[in-house]
């Protein structure tokens, strides 16, 4: 994906207090960009397991499908109330299924989806470094606060393959920031690797400064996040499990600490 290629955009519509932000914001970038939207709503029990999902119907699981089916109608009214007075290239997807299924069925040709922070819910939330591992898509993962005008990106880096499809998939989100800092953290990363970084940017026409912070006996996340919330950033930037999602369960890592902040953030794997 290029700065001026952002044609087809998939937002996350799993009913929660956080969607219909996530679908103004989606609509927002789509209009921007001349880009079709299509939002997926799944309905999925948090709790049930394969073989629930699968049983014979009981008085209790047709009630329970009920009560989907009545999420996915008051988010497709949502929606609809929304679009009302948009282009014609608003579409809406919806089914009683795990939203990681649908989320990675339609994301496939998606070239950015917008999704947000997982919060308390009877429902199932997809998680949105295993959507960007599933679909090879950039994900824009949305903080709680109201979207706001993107001023500062920060683009936190570290050598890797996913840190450069992230940085790449955010071009055409931060070519018009008034402030791009290439932050470093910890004896991992170099300013020579820092400033191949900056010269990157600079050949795509974008002014950008970079800078390296010691981690002093703090998680990576720690104080990326902490530089996010001093600078008043509006996006960070970041690869998804650069280490691998199997290390990353048994050691942990920073993507999986970065997930628990409230930051708005573009990733990519």
């Amino acid at each position: 994906m290029t700065i001026d290629n952002l044609s087809a955009i998939v937002v996350d519509a799993t009913p929660d207090l956080g969607a219909e932000q996530r679908i103004r914001m989606a609509m927002q970038i789509a209009l921007e960009r001349g880009a079709s939207l299509t939002a997926v709503c799944s309905a999925w029990p948090k709790s049930a397991s394969l073989a629930e999902a699968l049983a014979p119907s009981s008085l209790h699981m047709m009630t329970e499908e009920q009560k989907l089916r009545e999420a996915l109608s008051a988010m497709r009214s949502t929606f609809d109330h929304l679009v009302q007075d948009a282009p014609e290239r608003m579409n809406w997807c919806d089914d009683i299924a795990d939203p990681r299924v649908t989320l990675s069925k339609e994301g496939v040709l998606a070239d950015l989806i917008v999704m947000g922070v997982a919060g308390a819910s009877k429902l199932a939330q997809a998680d949105p470094v295993d959507v960007a591992l599933t679909t090879g898509a950039a994900v824009l993962r949305l903080s709680t606060k109201p979207p706001q005008i993107l001023r500062r990106a920060l683009i936190g880096w570290k050598d890797g393959r996913e840190a450069g499809c992230a940085l790449r998939a955010a071009l055409p989100f931060i070519r018009h920031a008034e402030a791009i800092t290439v932050l470093g953290v910890g004896e991992t990363v170099t300013a020579d690797c820092l400033e191949a970084v900056q010269r990157y940017l600079a050949a795509h026409g974008l002014d950008a400064r970079h800078q390296h912070l010691p981690a002093s006996g703090r998680s990576e996340a720690f104080v990326i996040a902490e530089y996010a919330e001093a600078e008043g950033v509006d996006v960070l930037v970041a690869g998804g499990r650069a280490q691998g999602r199997w290390k990353e369960r048994i050691f942990g890592g920073v993507t999986q600490d970065l997930l628990q902040t409230d930051i708005t953030w573009l990733l990519a794997n």
